[in-house]
């Protein structure tokens, strides 16, 4: 694909699928996951273990973990139920996971309750940063960004050729 090409038009080629879909795909299911597909080992190791700390964190602080429902009480619950939801929806296969095998209300009584309550919703929204600086390496690697916005060190390394 041609730098000058948008990526919108190109969504049929099978290049855009492996060197974006994939790799965004794989980083959503498996945080740090997308790094790793791309071949940035260390990246992707240091982005599983600390998003993987963060959330079982909050698995055992007894947290708990949101599920979408519009039967919580008033209408700032439903709001704050599915805002918190979309949020933890970003920790991928970990927040499915937990979601079959540990008991999603948490533990009320827990003095660590609503520490980790935030560690989970943290968790899945620190994914989503990932997942948009993912995109943005690739784009990177692949010489798409506008000369404008390209502040790596590769215009400096060309200029001193």
């Amino acid at each position: 694909m041609k730098k000058s090409e948008p990526i919108i038009e190109n969504l049929g080629n099978t290049d855009i699928l492996k060197e974006f879909v994939f790799p965004l795909a794989i980083g959503f299911l498996i945080p740090g996951g997308g790094h790793l597909f791309i071949k940035d080992k260390k990246r992707g190791m240091l982005i599983f273990i600390l998003l993987f700390i963060t959330f079982f964190s909050a698995v055992l602080m007894n947290g708990k973990i949101y599920t979408p429902s519009l039967n919580d009480g008033t209408s700032w619950d439903k709001m704050v139920s599915i805002l918190a939801s979309a949020a933890e929806i970003g920790n991928g296969l970990y927040y499915f996971g937990s979601i079959i095998f540990v008991d999603v209300a948490g533990d009320l009584p827990s003095i660590y309750y609503e520490v980790g309550s935030v560690y989970g919703i943290t968790a899945g929204l620190l994914n989503f940063l990932v997942l948009f600086s993912l995109f943005d390496l690739i784009r990177r690697k692949k010489g798409m960004l506008p000369e404008s916005l390209d502040t790596s060190d590769n215009k400096e390394i060309e200029a001193a050729k």
